[in-house]
């Protein structure tokens, strides 16, 4: 394995996480994706989103920074399990919900009942982070 990809780097210069959008200041850790989950481009990633980190908070602000990051710089998105719970347990608090909403509601209730994560374009994507901002009023 490529030292980069294992061991990381510092940071040169601030910036965000190409997953999940979070804040990395000059010194920390960063590290670059393996090239069979990148493409020739690479990726360079927080640490914990390198490594899953049981101990990481997924809440709303969350989800929604994760998913307007793969709206603007990836094709696709694929929530984790404890993500999913967040927006099917999210999608509860909002009525009445539109035709699309219903759509990947029921879309990410099928994935909590076979516990695989679905991957969803930028338009499903777009779905949800419309819905959690209407949860997090």
């Amino acid at each position: 394995m490529d030292p980069v990809v294992r061991y990381g780097i510092k940071a040169r210069y601030d910036g965000e996480c190409g997953l999940c959008g979070a804040p990395v200041k000059v010194g920390e850790r960063i590290f670059q994706l393996p090239k069979k989950r990148t493409g020739p481009q690479g990726r360079w990633v927080c640490a914990p989103c390198r490594w899953p980190d049981p101990d990481r908070v997924i809440d709303l602000d969350f989800v929604i920074r994760k998913g307007e990051q793969r709206i603007a710089k990836g094709p696709s998105y694929t929530p984790s399990m404890a993500e999913i719970d967040l927006i099917v347990t999210a999608f509860g608090y909002l009525e009445p919900l539109d035709q699309d909403e219903l759509v990947v509601l029921k879309m990410l209730r099928d994935a909590q009942l076979t516990r695989q994560s679905p991957t969803m374009g930028r338009a499903k994507t777009a779905v949800i982070v419309r819905a959690m901002l209407r949860a997090k009023e």
